[in-house]
């Protein structure tokens, strides 16, 4: 259902904030994140590798991560990338882990500046 359609709908059976409520899952999928210190954007759930939301584009791996909820800053470090998983990885997952380190690779850091939308 388009969203504006979807609004209008949510809109007569109650007030805006209610209208806003029930459609943020379908408008969050379309906000990109600029990373700048990390500590606002969601690693595995929020778009700032600009392709998708990690969790949609890895979903098995989703499933596997010791902590869905973390943020950039958390997985990040000047060594490089510290994703943990909550058991050993089977053969044919090791696949997936090196896809999504390919989609990662164009990651340069974080900065001083604060987390933005774009």
């Amino acid at each position: 259902m388009p969203l504006v359609k979807m609004a209008m709908e949510v809109q007569q059976c109650g007030g805006s904030w209610r209208t806003i409520r029930n459609l943020w899952p379908d408008l969050s999928r379309n906000i990109v994140y600029k990373v700048g210190n990390g500590t606002k954007i969601l690693f595995w759930k929020e778009n700032w590798n600009g392709n998708e939301a990690l969790m949609v584009l890895f979903p098995d791996l989703f499933s596997l991560c010791t902590n869905p909820e973390e943020t950039m800053a958390e997985v990040w470090s000047t060594h490089g990338w510290n994703i943990v998983f909550r058991r050993h990885l089977n053969d044919w997952e090791i696949g997936r882990v090196a896809e999504l380190l390919h989609v990662l690779n164009g990651f340069i850091g974080l900065s001083a500046e604060k987390d933005s939308s774009i």
